[in-house]
């Protein structure tokens, strides 16, 4: 049996065209870690060994049992190859490093978060901040239509990812909604 057999940990990317957010967690009620890492380039190439810099110290160090990532549609025709790059190359460092890779989209998160109400990034955020405090100075301002994505909201999606693959072996929310929290 391997040491990640036994292991919690999981690391959860949300990978964007030239950054990620990270979050380590350790079950559903501890957060080791979080953060934003870019990975700008202008070739191909150059993204995918800056991503590799990037991504391989946080597999060394936290050694997850599971790396779970957003998935983009094939749709998105603009962000789905680059995304196939940077998730070709998280596969072959979890696999390298013990662990699997996992892969969620959005309406996953959404099944999951609409359990506790309004199923919205916003909301969502606002709940990670009440299910992990330390986040809530991290807590991006509630987006008006007119307004960018704040650049921490990628921190909050890859938390939501981490909380949206425990929920597959757990119920990770029934405390917080046996509180009372809405």
């Amino acid at each position: 049996m391997s040491a990640n057999a036994q292991n919690n940990t999981i690391l959860t990317l949300d990978i964007r065209l030239q950054k990620f957010g990270y979050a380590v967690l350790n079950g559903p009620r501890e957060l080791l870690a979080w953060g934003i890492k870019t990975y700008r380039a202008a070739e191909d190439d150059e993204r995918v060994r800056l991503a590799r810099k990037r991504i391989v110290p946080l597999l060394a160090m936290y050694q997850p049992s599971v790396v779970v990532a957003n998935h983009v549609s094939g749709l998105n025709v603009s962000r789905a190859p680059k995304h196939r790059q940077i998730v070709k190359l998280i596969e072959a460092e979890a696999k390298r490093h013990s662990g699997e890779l996992v892969l969620l989209g959005r309406n996953e998160i959404r099944r999951v978060f609409s359990a506790l109400g309004d199923a919205g990034k916003d909301a969502i955020a606002s709940q990670i901040a009440l299910l992990f405090p330390e986040l809530t100075w991290k807590l991006p301002p509630v987006r008006k239509t007119w307004m960018s994505e704040h650049h921490n909201t990628t921190i909050f999606d890859a938390v939501a990812l981490g909380l949206t693959h425990l929920t597959q072996f757990a119920e990770v929310f029934s405390e917080h909604k046996q509180q009372g929290i809405p």
